[in-house]
């Protein structure tokens, strides 16, 4: 397997795994019990290592997308994208351990790190969905709202002459 298909393989985890700890959260708390909060905070950690190996494997499939011809600029705005995301999701990651660690030595939680860890997930949902659809254009130019002018086209390196001199 390369960095590639290692790249596709680790950016799907943040999202999913994201999506899956906000659904445990909400329902331990529609139930009333904290048992299934642990869970949660775990499947957010496996997300943030899960974002940390989307970014280490996000230049070779940088790399091999610019040599096969794709646009820079949609290469670019999916890269600027996924840090944003990223970084939200190591930020969710982090507080997930320090609760885990509060959790398991029966350490009260302050109030409010529900309502964060809330906010955080559904803030990295929608920043990994955003760097999700930026990253599918780049194979699906059909995403785009306008037809894209440099998506696959010939580079002009001076080397092609000019048709229609």
């Amino acid at each position: 397997m390369n960095g590639v298909q290692l790249h596709f393989l680790f950016n799907h985890v943040p999202l999913f795994f994201t999506l899956f700890g906000l659904l445990i959260l909400l329902t331990s708390l529609a139930l009333k019990t904290t048992a299934p909060r642990r869970y949660a905070l775990i499947i957010w950690i496996l997300a943030a290592l899960g974002s940390l190996g989307a970014m280490a494997t996000g230049e070779e499939a940088e790399e091999l997308a610019e040599e096969w011809g794709m646009s820079h600029a949609a290469i670019q705005e999916h890269e600027e994208s996924a840090e944003v995301a990223h970084f939200t999701c190591i930020g969710l990651g982090l507080l997930s351990v320090v609760l885990l660690i509060f959790d398991l030595r029966k350490i009260t939680w302050w109030r409010g790190s529900q309502a964060l860890l809330i906010m955080l997930s559904v803030a990295v949902i929608i920043l990994m969905s955003i760097a999700a659809h930026e990253g599918g254009k780049l194979r699906h130019p059909e995403l785009y709202q306008a037809a894209p002018t440099d998506q696959n086209l010939p580079h002009d390196n001076g080397e092609e002459a000019d048709e229609h001199e």
